[in-house]
């Protein structure tokens, strides 16, 4: 039988549109969480005779919790052991393998002493997408709370599809100007330079395909601290032009107050033990200032991995 794409089966749900505010998209987050403790039991062995029964339960669960991030863009785990490496258990028990990057299979986030990156101290941080200097960033983030902060901490998220929506209604220039204008990022170590270029709204198709409506956005890449315009500018290339740049700016501008609305996010405490889980390609994430040791650990997967066991699980209710 002919199995749609997860993007077709599940459409996602833009918020705070669609009939659907920010309050109850944090309920539903935490309603959906999915449970480790069950999943993990499920997955990791016994000798009872329905042990493949339960397997395939821990996979239904799995695939629920996959459409359920799909179409809110956010999502949680719930009783993941809170100790480092814990979440690259969980993630390989789900998904195989995480996605590596030049950090690693996993990043801690930890306020320490002379940070060389701003998620290492305990300011708040502006929203922003991850890795944006890969010609493809990973799709789907994890962030795993080992020790939540004394005081402030909240984890705080936004969808960028549902801020380029409302873009597009508002005001259809600055809309196109955001899917047409390249922007670079850079992440540059001693030990790597890397850098690519992505509109802040990547589309599917042409935008001239789209007719009236919104066109479907596939990506969003925004991120002020890997925002790289110094390397960028080309005084001879067109889209450097004052008169581009200009459209450009104001168009970021828009974007960039829009996702800082409060009434815009959602705002998770999350305790010990916790984990958010954030569409990398359609959501920011944020946090606030913080008093006393907070202590994360995170890794990321793709989109291909988490639809390939919602696949999975549907292929076999179609054999069933």
């Amino acid at each position: 039988a002919h199995l749609r794409p997860l993007r077709e089966a599940v459409p996602r749900q833009l918020w705070p549109l669609q009939s659907i505010d920010c309050a109850q998209v944090a309920k539903q987050v935490r309603a959906n969480a999915l449970d480790m403790a069950l999943v993990e039991n499920h997955l990791t062995g016994g000798t009872s005779a329905d042990w493949s029964n339960r397997q395939s339960e821990s996979r239904t669960r799995v695939a629920a919790w996959v459409a359920s991030l799909h179409r809110l863009g956010a999502g949680m785990l719930i009783n993941v052991d809170p100790r480092p490496g814990a979440i690259l258990d969980a993630v390989r028990k789900m998904f195989v393998a995480p996605r590596a990057t030049l950090y690693g299979d996993s990043f801690t986030i930890k306020s320490v002493a002379n940070p060389n990156n701003l998620a290492y101290n305990s300011d708040g941080l502006l929203h922003h997408t991850d890795l944006p200097y890969y010609s493809q960033p990973p799709g789907i983030q994890f962030f795993h709370c080992i020790q939540a902060a004394e005081e402030g901490g909240e984890s705080l998220v936004c969808d960028g599809f549902g801020i380029a929506q409302q873009i597009f209604e508002e005001d259809p220039e600055a809309f196109e100007t955001l899917c047409n204008h390249p922007v670079e990022y850079s992440d540059l170590t001693p030990h790597w330079h890397l850098r690519a270029q992505h509109p802040v709204f990547m589309t599917r198709g042409s935008l001239s395909g789209a007719g009236s409506a919104c066109p479907e956005i596939e990506r969003v890449h925004f991120n002020e601290q890997a925002r790289d315009s110094w390397r960028q500018y080309d005084p001879a290339a067109p889209h450097c032009s004052n008169e581009n740049l200009d459209k450009f700016y104001k168009a970021l501008s828009l974007f960039e107050r829009k996702a800082r609305s409060p009434d815009q996010e959602i705002s998770l405490k999350l305790s010990p033990g916790e984990v958010i889980v954030t569409d990398n390609w359609r959501v920011l994430h944020n946090r606030n200032a913080f008093k006393g040791l907070r202590h994360f650990e995170g890794c990321y997967i793709d989109w291909d991995a988490a639809e390939a066991v919602w696949r999975n699980a549907q292929s076999m209710e179609v054999s069933s």
